[in-house]
C-alpha cells in the first residue's frame, strides 16, 4: 500500500492525505517516507482543512510518533483560524497530539 501511495500523495487533497495518515496509524505502518510526503504535500493545502481533517492528522502523526515542525505549525496555524469549527472531539484530540509529539 504504502509504495502505491508515495507516487501519487502529490495529488492527494487534505482529506485523503488526512485518511493515509490516520490508517498508518491505525494499522501502526510507520513508512517515514511516507509520513515525509503527506507532511509536504499536507502543509501548503493545509487552509483547506476541517477541524476534523486537523484534528485526525495531528493525531496520526502523533500516534506514528512522527515530529514534523511545518506540519504541526501549519495545523497549529489552521487549528487557530478555525477553532469556532472545533468540537470538544477535535479539540482534545488536537491538544493531546501537539503533547504527544512536542
Amino acid at each position: 500500500m504504502s509504495a502505491a501511495a508515495l507516487p501519487k500523495i502529490g495529488d492527494f487533497d487534505i482529506q485523503h492525505l488526512g485518511n493515509t495518515a490516520w490508517a498508518l496509524a491505525v494499522l501502526h505502518l510507520h513508512n517515514q517516507p511516507l509520513c515525509e510526503s503527506i507532511a509536504a504535500s499536507a502543509v501548503p493545502i493545509m487552509v483547506n482543512a476541517t477541524a476534523h481533517d486537523l484534528a485526525s492528522t495531528a493525531w496520526a502523526f502523533a500516534v506514528l510518533r512522527v515530529h514534523n515542525e511545518p506540519l504541526m505549525e501549519a495545523i497549529s496555524s489552521s487549528a487557530l483560524r478555525k477553532l469556532h469549527q472545533f468540537g470538544s472531539r477535535e479539540i482534545s484530540n488536537t491538544v493531546w497530539s501537539f503533547a504527544k509529539v512536542l
